[in-house]
């Protein structure tokens, strides 16, 4: 189901508002228990922000189809890479991503109230794409996390698609694959931003789409042909993403009520 064109943009734009304003008084209410047993009990951090994340997937009212789950070997760490249409992306791959995910965010995100001291709690690592310098820190902390078996996630685009197409690619999350010697993991996202669109500030209930990939090794990768590495990957997400119109493929996992 794709954005209904008969709903008046005021009421979307309301719904918009409305889907945060709920959000926020619900993620104040939650988040005392977050910070008060999370210290004591280290593993109910990540539970329970997927908790978090699967009460947006409902205010938004997205109906979510899963394909390609299988595909990967998730005993292996790796680098998630995907293109990306709205916040709900984030919401999605956390709560439908079968191992703990380590996303990588800018820096801004750190002083969100609750949701920047939430994920510094679960780990999550801040990028500051101004500094190279920190920019470089930041990768060799998300190599070592990957050292220790973990799930690297960013979105290589830099920021949200502004016209439902996908953007040129970042090199960085690249380089930490190779770096880390891990493959390469792509990720499709089809309709979020009809469902949840955070550029023009609208919101409506429907159907999206999350398509895995087949992983690409990096073991034949280095810094001379690293722009081979990302130019295979974004390939491979253009092709599979097509128009961005939903395949109706996969099966479905998780439907708002």
């Amino acid at each position: 189901m794709t954005e209904a064109p008969s709903v008046p943009d005021s009421r979307k734009r309301l719904r918009f508002v409305g889907i945060f304003a709920i959000y926020a008084v619900v993620t104040t209410l939650m988040a005392p228990l977050f910070f008060i047993f999370g210290p004591f009990f280290p593993r109910f951090y990540y539970p329970y922000a997927q908790s978090w994340t699967q009460m947006f997937i409902e205010l938004c009212g997205a109906k979510v189809r899963i394909h390609g789950l299988d595909r990967p070997d998730w005993e292996r760490p790796a680098v998630l890479v995907s293109n990306h249409l709205s916040y709900l992306d984030f919401a999605l791959l956390m709560a439908l991503s079968p191992v703990q995910i380590h996303f990588i965010a800018m820096k801004s995100l750190r002083f969100v109230p609750f949701v920047g001291a939430a994920m510094r709690c679960m780990q999550m690592i801040f990028i500051d794409r101004r500094s190279p310098t920190r920019a470089y820190e930041s990768i060799e902390l998300a190599v070592q996390r990957i050292a220790d078996g973990r799930h690297v996630l960013s979105f290589p685009e830099g920021g949200l698609s502004r016209d439902g197409q996908v953007g040129r690619f970042k090199k960085g999350l690249f380089r930490l694959a190779i770096m880390a010697q891990v493959p390469v993991i792509p990720v499709v996202l089809r309709n979020t931003h009809n469902v949840m669109d955070n550029v023009n500030k609208k919101a409506w209930p429907g159907e999206v789409e999350v398509e895995f990939l087949d992983p690409i090794e990096t073991a034949d990768y280095g810094e001379a042909n690293l722009q081979a590495l990302i130019d295979l990957t974004r390939e491979r997400i253009v092709a599979a993403y097509g128009d961005g119109s939903l395949a109706g493929v996969g099966y479905e996992l998780y439907k708002a009520h």
